[in-house]
């Protein structure tokens, strides 16, 4: 839940877990995964992706989303940031975009990641993919920041 502190407004996160098996459904309202306000307009999440450039997704029902996401992760303690912005309606609608503000690169060691919108159905799937500069095997941990509307 969201806290009030000398700082301002703190958003407690919601750790997803391996997104190689967890995701959250945007659909069902669960936006942070304790409660189901949908009109919520900030969320936060952690979750770990295995760097073997395997897109995996974050989020399901990913409709009627219109906002920004601020993305930080990687396996290394300089991690990369990136900032983009959603606006993504229905697959049979067919008018969504996802584009990138900005890109941080944390260092030559940091690897990279990459996301994505994926039609499946009547759904769209907000994916992320990793890549390790040291290893496949790698798991990176990433946090996810969303301030928006979901429709």
């Amino acid at each position: 839940m969201p806290g009030i502190s000398k700082s301002g407004l703190r958003l407690e996160p919601y750790n997803i877990g391996n997104i190689a098996s967890n995701s959250v459904n945007i659909t069902s309202g669960n936006i942070n995964g304790s409660h189901s306000d949908k009109y919520m307009q900030s969320a936060r999440y952690l979750f770990a992706l295995q760097g073997d450039s395997t897109f995996r997704t974050v989020f399901t029902g990913f409709n009627d989303v219109n906002g920004v996401i601020k993305l930080t992760g990687g396996d290394s303690p300089s991690k990369d940031t990136a900032m983009i912005h959603v606006s993504v309606t229905s697959p049979a609608y067919g008018v969504s975009s996802i584009d990138t503000i900005k890109y941080t690169d944390g260092g030559w060691n940091t690897g990279g990641f990459n996301w994505r919108i994926l039609a499946v159905g009547n759904y769209y799937y907000f994916q992320v993919s990793y890549a390790s500069y040291y290893s496949a095997s790698n798991v990176g941990t990433f946090t996810l920041t969303y301030d928006g509307d979901w429709a």
